[in-house]
């Protein structure tokens, strides 16, 4: 299963809201990330999210995956599994959210295109 589409949208992110949605701050798709994404979609059990390493610099979008929905619960052994493919992407950012995905309780899915 793959879990990022060639159209740059993560595939478990619902249809109804990609346009919506602020994409600027997830690293381009390429070979690497879909494969890291696939790996560790399948052993977290998470959706995950590769973000360009300078995100954190920026200004969070309340558009912004990490606005709109919750991160994922993970254990140590998970934690780890993530920290490690960091350090092999090297400048990249990893967010696992939670699977399904839940929106936070203050965000309307609806509104967010306003």
């Amino acid at each position: 299963m793959q879990n990022v589409e060639n159209n740059f949208y993560p595939s478990w992110l619902p249809e109804e809201i990609r346009g919506f949605v602020d994409l600027s701050e997830l690293a381009e798709p390429n070979k690497q990330i879909i494969e890291e994404t696939n790996i560790l979609t399948e052993m977290l059990g998470a959706n995950i999210a590769i973000y360009k390493g300078s995100n954190c610099k920026h200004k969070k979008s309340k558009n912004g995956l990490c606005s709109l929905f919750k991160s994922a619960v993970l254990q140590n052994k998970q934690l780890n599994i993530l920290c490690e493919a960091e350090r092999r992407l090297k400048n990249y950012v990893i967010v696992a959210y939670s699977n399904p995905l839940e929106p936070h309780d203050k965000i309307d899915l609806l509104d967010i295109e306003q």
